[in-house]
């Protein structure tokens, strides 16, 4: 996502959670699989890789992560939504308000 989106992230989260960023879909791809994470935020448009593919790259390494994946992005269209839905994936439109974050991360955390 962009640095102040970013930024915004950990600042929630400081304290709270250890909490790592990626640039793009590969960068984040390659640090899930290295690592145990609690919860994933990621954006559906980034570059390299999706956060669709992303997500299903994920998916097939970790078996139980789907339950710990949040989008929030902007982009949202009808089939993206219906996606989000048929594999019950939480999703936030941004802009979004750190209570409703804050609330998703919280909700999904293990």
């Amino acid at each position: 996502d962009t640095e102040s989106n970013l930024a915004m992230l950990r600042a929630i989260f400081e304290g709270k959670f250890s909490v790592d960023t990626a640039r793009n879909g590969a960068e984040a791809f390659e640090k899930l699989s290295s690592g145990h994470y609690s919860a994933v935020i990621s954006d559906v448009e980034m570059p390299v890789m999706d956060g669709v593919e992303f997500y299903r790259k994920a998916r097939e390494i970790i078996p139980g992560i789907s339950g710990r994946f949040i989008f929030y992005s902007a982009t949202l269209n009808v089939e993206r939504i219906s996606f989000f839905n048929e594999n019950r994936i939480k999703y936030l439109v941004k802009p979004a308000s750190i209570s409703n974050i804050r609330a998703a991360v919280m909700d999904i955390a293990v």
